[in-house]
């Protein structure tokens, strides 16, 4: 009695299933080449994204602990009887810098204060 039986057993490849597997073989490098790639794209954008929230996170712990923040504040330089300028801000009326009235400010300062003294004479 004879009974056939299937085996996998090496097999030399002809020169057309040589080229066959050698155009195949270009096409799925190429293609894992693409995927590479997609993944670096999309990891990045991951990257991105991950260290933004990071970044804020960080800014968000500072203001906690510090209870304090930059923001940008209205302020106010005015002359002073001293002869020098002051630095107010507008929304808690503290000064926050004084300095010395330029020779500019100095000039335009002294006809309003002598019209300022002829008003209270005239009263």
């Amino acid at each position: 009695m004879i009974t056939k039986v299937t085996r996998s057993l090496m097999v030399s490849l002809t020169e057309n299933e040589i080229r066959s597997c050698a155009t195949e073989l270009a096409r799925v490098t190429a293609s894992q080449a693409e995927l590479e790639d997609e993944k670096k794209a999309v990891t990045s954008g991951f990257k991105n994204r991950i260290d933004r929230c990071v970044a804020d996170c960080r800014a968000l712990a500072q203001k906690v602990t510090t209870k304090r923040e930059l923001r940008d504040i209205d302020c106010e330089w005015s002359p002073s009887d001293s002869g020098k300028m002051i630095l107010t801000r507008m929304d808690t009326g503290e000064i926050i810098d004084t300095r010395k009235m330029t020779e500019e400010e100095q000039q335009q300062s002294l006809p309003l204060a002598g019209a300022q003294k002829k008003e209270k004479r005239n009263a």
